[in-house]
């Protein structure tokens, strides 16, 4: 996976006067310089597509943990969304006090903007309900003009969820934080330069993935186990790839599933 470098192309947006003037007269609450100097600190990480990195809709990762705390001190996600016209996400969070402040960053060829800022509690921050669904105690406490409001509020949910999915991953004992390569400065006058980028890898337990995975007489024939949390004996938690079980036994399976 390669870096998608989007705070440096917001940084370089952002140093032209025209965007700053955009920016002040369409989007006025937004608090630019503070947003701007956030993102030059925290610690990047490149997501895939969508900004998934497994898929566990009841987070099960951070379901029982008290409290929700960062890696570190202020992160940026960065991701492309698939199927829609604003492709470029960044989410920038970072630990204040409480809470953690939420912010989506929504980029549309050379043009960035911050669409809105919430926050997350570190303490109850999900509630489950009796229909097995959850909720996520995320509230909105700046807002762009009415006529972003639509984005802003599709946009800043998926902030939330992806900060959230982000943060069940890492609860995994086997999900590692990886340093990508750092791209090399080209020698153009006044090139800004290249920020360092993490992505999160698995370390996939033995017995799992594509080929023979046990089995067991409740289940003779080859299917397919979608990935999950497992809780290991230790209280530690790990993350169980996709796999296909007892491969060849009973005749081929057909039915697909979006791995993930």
């Amino acid at each position: 996976m390669e870096p998608l470098n989007f705070c440096r192309q917001i940084k370089k947006a952002y140093a032209e006067l025209s965007t700053r003037e955009y920016v002040k007269k369409e989007l006025p609450k937004m608090p630019l310089d503070e947003l701007l100097g956030g993102l030059a600190v925290a610690v990047k990480f490149t997501l895939p597509s969508d900004g998934r990195i497994i898929e566990d809709p009841k987070l099960k990762g951070i379901s029982d943990i008290i409290e929700l705390r960062l890696p570190y001190e202020s992160i940026a996600l960065e991701f492309v969304l698939s199927g829609k016209e604003i492709k470029k996400i960044v989410v920038y969070a970072v630990e204040i006090k409480s809470t953690l402040m939420v912010c989506v960053w929504a980029g549309a060829n050379d043009l960035w903007a911050p669409l809105g800022i919430g926050v997350v509690p570190k303490i109850n921050f999900m509630r489950h309900n009796s229909d097995g669904s959850i909720e996520f105690a995320f509230r909105r406490i700046a807002v762009t003009e009415e006529k972003y409001k639509k984005d802003m509020d599709l946009l800043t949910g998926c902030a939330a969820d992806t900060l959230l999915n982000f943060l069940n991953a890492l609860a995994c004992s086997n999900v590692k934080a990886e340093k990508l390569p750092t791209r090399k400065l080209s020698k153009t006058l006044g090139a800004l330069p290249f920020d360092e980028y993490h992505v999160l890898t698995i370390d996939r337990p033995a017995g799992t993935g594509n080929g023979h995975a046990g089995g067991s007489h409740r289940s003779p024939r080859e299917h397919l186990r979608r990935g999950h949390i497992r809780r290991l004996p230790t209280g530690s938690k790990i993350w169980v790839n996709a796999a296909v079980i007892n491969a060849g036994a009973g005749g081929k399976i057909r039915k697909q599933y979006a791995m993930g």
